[in-house]
Formats: C-alpha cells, sequence, structure tokens
C-alpha cells in the first residue's frame, strides 16, 4: 500500500461531533460557526475571526473588501503558492505582481523592493507572503512600514508574523480537518462587518424576510464543519497532530540526505516536509520514492509562468528551485514502519546519488 504525502486524521470524537451536529440538524450556519470563529481566536491572535467555506472564498472575499476601500491595490506575492489568492485578487481588479523567493522558498522581501521600483505604481501596495510549508513567520517582513500584510496562513494554524488579515485553511489533509473550511482573521472591524454580509450573499435579516445591502456570495461555514473544527480545538487534537509531524520530520533530519531540508521555526506547524534538492531533477527523485510506495510531491507550480497572469519576467531563485522541490510525507498517521520506509528510501537514494 502506497504511503501518501496527505492522510485524513479521523478519530471517534470527530464521528461523535459530526452524529451530533445531525442530530441537532445544524447543517448550514448555525451557533456551532459562532462558538468555532471564537475560539480560533486563541489561533490567529485577532479579534475578528470570520468563517468560510474555505480559504479561496475568504481571500476572494477579502480582496472585494480592499477593492471597494482603495481601489485597485498592487498586490505583490510570491510565485511559489496556491493559485486562488492570486486569483482572487486579479479577480478583484486588483495588479498582481509576482515575487522572488528567498532560500528557504519565502516570500524574498528584498526582491520586493526591487519590483516595486520596476512595476510598482501610485497605488496602495499590498504584501501577501505565503507561511510556506506551515513555517510561522518571516524574519525580512520586519521592514514591513505601510504596505498592508495580508498572510497566506493556509500551512500554518498559529502565524507570528505581524499581519493586518490572514486567511486559514481546514481540509483532511491539515491539522485541523474538515471536509472544507476557512477563516479571515483581522482586527479590522470594517472588514468584519462587510465579510460577514459577503460571505451570505450580501443580505441581512428584515423581519421575516431579508435585505441585500451589498455584493456578496454563498461563501459561510457550515455548522457541521464548525462543530468538527471546534472539537479538534477544544481536545487540543491540532497540538498533538503537529507535534507529531514535528517528530517524524526531525527522525527524517537525521537520515542522510541529498539535499537541504527547509527550516521550521517555534511556531510552525510541520504541513510540509521540504527538500531541496542538490541536483536539478525532482521528477526523477519522485518516480525513484514511488517505485518503493511512497507518494513524494511537489508545490507548487511558479504562477509567474502561468500564461493566464501575462508576466514577461524571470524570478531567478524561484525558477532555479522549480525542478529541486520534493515535499515527503511527515503526517501525523504515519507509523513507525512506514517511516522506516521512507527512512530507508531516502539512505538508499542517496547511496545511489553517492555513487554516481
Amino acid at each position: 500500500m502506497q504511503i501518501n504525502c496527505f492522510e485524513p486524521s479521523i478519530i471517534e470524537e470527530d464521528i461523535e461531533a459530526v452524529t451530533n451536529c445531525l442530530r441537532r440538524n445544524e447543517l448550514t450556519f448555525t451557533k456551532t460557526v459562532t462558538e468555532f470563529e471564537f475560539k480560533f481566536s486563541e489561533l490567529s491572535r485577532k479579534k475578528f475571526n470570520i468563517g468560510f467555506s474555505s480559504a479561496s472564498a475568504a481571500s476572494y472575499a477579502l480582496f472585494h473588501f480592499l477593492y471597494e476601500q482603495y481601489g485597485i491595490c498592487d498586490v505583490y506575492t510570491s510565485s511559489l503558492s496556491f493559485v486562488s489568492p492570486a486569483w482572487a485578487a486579479k479577480k478583484n481588479g486588483h495588479n498582481v505582481i509576482f515575487v522572488d523567493v528567498d532560500e528557504q522558498l519565502l516570500f524574498d522581501f528584498e526582491n520586493y523592493k526591487l519590483q516595486r521600483d520596476k512595476y510598482g505604481s501610485a497605488n496602495i501596495n499590498i504584501l501577501m507572503p505565503v507561511l510556506y510549508g506551515g513555517v510561522s513567520d518571516i524574519v525580512s517582513f520586519s521592514g514591513v512600514t505601510d504596505e498592508i500584510v495580508i498572510v497566506d496562513s493556509a500551512h500554518c494554524l498559529t502565524p507570528n508574523i505581524k499581519y493586518d488579515y490572514a486567511f486559514f485553511s481546514f481540509h483532511p489533509a491539515k491539522p485541523i480537518v474538515m471536509t472544507n473550511g476557512g477563516i479571515l482573521a483581522t482586527d479590522d472591524a470594517n472588514a468584519f462587518e462587510y465579510n460577514k454580509k459577503y460571505r451570505n450573499f450580501g443580505r441581512v435579516p428584515d423581519s421575516d424576510s431579508y435585505t441585500i445591502e451589498q455584493e456578496g456570495f454563498k461563501f459561510y461555514m457550515n455548522g457541521m464543519n464548525a462543530s468538527w473544527g471546534l472539537a479538534q480545538i477544544n481536545n487540543n487534537r491540532w497540538q498533538t497532530n503537529i507535534a507529531r509531524r514535528k517528530d517524524n520530520l526531525n527522525e527524517l533530519r537525521r537520515i542522510g540526505t541529498c539535499g537541504t531540508w527547509t527550516k521550521h521555526d517555534r511556531m510552525s506547524s510541520f504541513h510540509l516536509g521540504t527538500l531541496i534538492l542538490n541536483e536539478t531533477n525532482n521528477k526523477t527523485v519522485r518516480e525513484f520514492f514511488k517505485s518503493r510506495d511512497i507518494q513524494v510531491t511537489y508545490h507548487y507550480p511558479l504562477l509567474h509562468k502561468v500564461k493566464n497572469f501575462g508576466c514577461d519576467y524571470i524570478l531567478p531563485r524561484a525558477e532555479e528551485f522549480e525542478n529541486k522541490i520534493v515535499n515527503l510525507p511527515i503526517h501525523q498517521n504515519l507509523t513507525t514502519i512506514q517511516l522506516e520506509q521512507i527512512g530507508n528510501t531516502i539512505k538508499e537514494l542517496t547511496n545511489v546519488k553517492t555513487k554516481h
């Protein structure tokens, strides 16, 4: 049986939480969503936490709000990221300018300044770093002055970076497991009021009907997913999951490799165990692991090379790393035997590379 990079973590308490939700007939937007939002503030460290159907929905709503507030903004984001937040910015009328990565695959603040000087305008500047792999902070962001910071925290539950807005993701592969779900976190009261309505078609209750006050979609988190997530926060299972991921990665780090492991900080969620290969063909390495029934993934295709964004520039370091990035399984469901199998394959691969 193949060892997968991501595997859902479902226990009896999850089944009980979902079953109770079914018994109470709380399947759409319910008070459980509000309870989950309140509890999640312990992780986000923000006053307002708005439950969405996904992080993609949260990012789309946020960029619509920012367009309403400021008009067209210049959004600088890492090319090594998931596509939906960049699409959300573009589809809401903003300029998307991609930034190179540093040696840890994180938003390169120095490259941002170069891109700003070359492609920027008089618009509001928005920085959208990705906490790639689950790290909680980017040291260079201490240099942020008057820019708006939106953090793509889909990989990290406990960001330590200073930010104005952040969106979080919950699905079967994350430390908090849901079928799907997201949170938009902020201290901005105006953003809170706007996005509460946006996720619910832009409507507000009016006697036995409702009125439409603004634009919006069906983007709200449902009660079943909120119940599931709330149970995992209340029993601190997300912390247990992260601790296991950390232990698994540390075990693999002790084994000889043919590359360099990216670093994780104290508050990391250890979402990815990322190895930057010494050689430039991650496809060969992925096929080698696959032949041993181990899934090794590559995230992400570089966005500045996606034709729909229409970029005509190169980002040297991201393109250098493009064929060197592999993500090995470190999830909390790995057994001792599976972890040993991954370790032995790393040793085997290292020996093959050494001989050549």
